[in-house]
């Protein structure tokens, strides 16, 4: 059925009833991940890398609130969508949710965001045995509920090039740092960048700036990186960024 529907004019399936509300709610995502990690870093430049809990569980609502907001007013438009021309008939009274529309709706609007976290999920296992062999020393609950969220507002497939970068830059930094530790350099800018986004009496390397600013990387970089590597095919439907 899925199939044999995609065939027809996309005028006859796709939600445009409304395509101003339509592409803001699948953007609303991009926007909240762009707007978050800003946040982010405006945090925890001014608290020396003290960011407020309350504010990383006010991102995590805020962030999990607008992808389920999003994929179920897309739900709606598109049901209104398919009310007004030729397949009402796959709808109530004709037909049951469940027998097409559900499945359709869930595979266009809400599995790229599920597949996403899904992936992030169990990414944060490795994190998750970090944090209990540690004691939260190395990594902290909040930063992996970060790193899982970033992910799902990624959405697949942009979710591997964002866990791809969140590894590469904290390898990347802890590299520099080893090395610049090693070789006895005082770098200037290296120390100011310490001094201005490291709390004084912190034992590690924080991990939450790499999971924060991989999310604008794969966001804006991203499809421009699959479509380069010819991963393309990997979208599960198109996104606004393809």
């Amino acid at each position: 059925m899925y199939y044999r529907l995609r065939m027809l004019p996309e005028s006859m399936w796709q939600t445009n009833l409304f395509p101003d509300v339509s592409l803001f709610f699948k953007a609303l995502p991009i926007i909240v991940a762009l707007l978050l990690a800003v946040l982010f870093v405006v945090f925890y430049a001014k608290g020396k890398g003290a960011v407020p809990r309350s504010f990383v569980w006010f991102s995590i609502i805020i962030g999990f609130s607008s992808l389920v907001v999003a994929s179920s007013v897309l739900t709606v438009l598109q049901y209104q969508a398919f009310m007004s021309g030729p397949l009402q008939y796959e709808l109530p009274p004709h037909k049951p949710l469940t027998d097409y529309f559900l499945g359709f709706a869930f595979f266009n609007f809400w599995t790229y965001w599920v597949v996403g976290l899904a992936v992030t999920g169990s990414v944060s296992l490795y994190w998750w045995f970090i944090k209990f062999q540690s004691k939260g020393v190395r990594i902290n609950t909040e930063e992996i509920l970060i790193f899982i969220l970033f992910g799902g507002l990624c959405g697949w497939p942009l979710v591997m090039v964002y866990v791809f970068f969140a590894f590469l830059f904290y390898i990347a930094a802890l590299l520099f740092l080893n090395l610049a530790a090693k070789m006895r350099v005082k770098l200037r800018i290296l120390e100011r960048i310490c001094a201005r986004f490291m709390p004084s009496d912190e034992i590690r390397v924080p991990i939450l700036p790499y999971f924060v600013l991989a999310a604008p990387v794969a966001l804006v970089l991203g499809p421009a990186i699959l479509k380069a590597l010819n991963l393309t095919y990997l979208y599960i439907v198109p996104r606004l960024a393809y």
